[in-house]
């Protein structure tokens, strides 16, 4: 978790903690993900700082969108425990997410590869060629 200037937040980026007025009321829960116009009324409402969960898009280190989302999918539907259609739904969006989140990963996977084995491959024509 960090905790940044609400002018440094922008959308895609997950509340760690609620935000809450001045006053104590709850604006926008915890496991949200920010949205231009939330940003906006947050801003609003005299709020000038959010935390938010680290190596999210936006942050530094970001992990991507595809986890951004997946991880706030229990927030996003936890009103629909008892919906059945609502929680297929979740099932569905869930397994998407996981899917894409492996695809990043093994993408990620075949790229230091790549970098590793043309590293490689120079010092080892650099050796050749002394």
């Amino acid at each position: 978790m960090q905790r940044i200037a609400l002018a440094k937040a922008k959308p895609g980026m997950v509340l760690a903690q609620a935000v809450s007025q001045p006053g104590g009321l709850v604006l926008v829960g915890e496991g949200f993900v920010l949205t231009d116009t939330v940003i906006d009324r947050i801003r609003q409402s005299g709020v000038s700082a959010v935390c938010i969960e680290e190596n999210l898009p936006g942050a530094e280190n970001s992990e991507g969108d595809s986890q951004a989302v997946a991880k706030s999918l229990p927030f996003l539907f936890r009103r629909h425990k008892d919906d059945v259609f609502m929680m297929t739904l979740y099932a569905v969006f869930a397994k998407h997410f996981a899917r894409r989140i492996a695809e990043e990963q093994a993408r990620e996977d075949i790229i230091k590869d790549v970098n590793n084995k043309s590293t490689t491959a120079e010092k080892g024509s650099g050796a050749a060629n002394e």
